[in-house]
Parts: C-alpha cells; structure tokens; sequence
C-alpha cells in the first residue's frame, strides 16, 4: 500500500493532470489505486489457504468491487476513465511483483507447516 501511495503521489505531481471539475492531481486516481492494491493484496494472502473454485470466487469479488469503485468515482465526475484505468494498470505492476516476490520468499523461520490438520 505504501508502494501505490508513492507511486501515484510522485505520478500526480508530474503529470498535474486537471479534474473534472478543475484543480489538478487527478491523474491517476489514488481512490481507484489503494482500493484495487488492498483488495487484490488480500486476495493475495488469503488464496493460498483456498480450494481453486473459492480462490476463482474471490478473485472475481475483486474484480467486480474494483470494477464497481472505479465505475463510481467516473460516473460521480470525480475522475476522468483514464485517470482510473491508469491506477488499474500501475495496481496490477505492484500486484503482480508482490505475488512473484512472494513466491520467492522463503517461510518465516521457526514455523513449520502441519501435513495435516491437528498434527504438528
């Protein structure tokens, strides 16, 4: 979340994009941006420990709320579609580099992962 928040304040003071309704910083959308990076970052973590129909499930729950936030913040006037398609796109970068690192890093020590429910 940090990483989003960096990215789209130092994009937002480069590009000075105006609104709809006037002033500028409204490119990329940092509403579209967190709530994209915090549903798909617990999506994340959670879809380990899910079967693949309730991971697919998940994911498309995702999907529609991020899809529904970004369709409310152009249908309310507060962004242009490109300024949220343009937080969709740098979402999906962060998202993607987090699930590759995260496959990559090696479990926390001291912790060992049970064969089977009640066993340890």
């Amino acid at each position: 979340m940090g990483a989003m928040a960096a990215a789209v304040s130092v994009l937002k003071a480069w590009v000075g994009r105006p609104g709809p309704f006037g002033g500028t910083g409204f490119y990329p959308s940092g509403h579209a941006a967190t709530v994209t990076v915090a549903f798909g970052a617990a999506a994340l973590l959670v879809t380990r420990h899910l079967s693949r129909n309730a991971a697919l499930f998940l994911w498309s729950a995702v999907a529609l709320l991020t899809v529904g936030n970004g369709l409310g913040l152009v249908w309310r006037g507060y962004h242009w579609p490109l300024d949220v398609l343009a937080s969709w796109c740098l979402s999906v970068l962060l998202l993607s580099s987090a699930a590759v690192a995260s496959r990559h890093t090696p479990p926390l020590s001291g912790r060992r992962r049970s064969t089977a429910p009640g066993r340890g």
